[in-house]
């Protein structure tokens, strides 16, 4: 088993006998019943370039090799020119809450006197 998955790293993938491919497993949906969760966190755990995991994973009985096979990262949604509108944005923000903060502090404290005399 260990010379078939060095030549199986040589060779850039898995294959033989006993072999079952997954389908596809993306991060943010739940996994079906084909692959075990600690399977799957072993593949996502992964260094990004890396293929293979170092050891099978072993879950019961079974032992699992993962081979990641292909990586896709969700594309940022938001241009460079939004993100600092909103980075401005969100900084205004603050400032305008610690603003309110600082009012409110000093309106608690305040001593007010009225002068009687000059209402007159």
């Amino acid at each position: 088993a260990e010379k078939r998955l060095a030549r199986a790293v040589q060779e850039g993938g898995l294959s033989g006998e006993g072999l079952v491919v997954a389908k596809p497993v993306k991060r943010l949906r739940p996994v079906s019943g084909d692959l075990p969760n600690q399977v799957v966190a072993a593949g996502f755990a992964l260094a990004p370039g890396k293929k293979f995991v170092a050891e099978p994973v072993q879950v019961d009985k079974s032992f699992y090799l993962v081979e990641v096979r292909q990586r896709t990262r969700k594309p940022d949604s938001l241009s460079a020119a939004e993100t600092q509108q909103l980075r401005q944005q969100l900084l205004q923000a603050e400032k305008n809450r610690l603003v309110n903060d600082w009012l409110a502090f000093v309106r608690d404290r305040a001593e007010i006197w009225i002068n009687q005399s000059l209402l007159k």
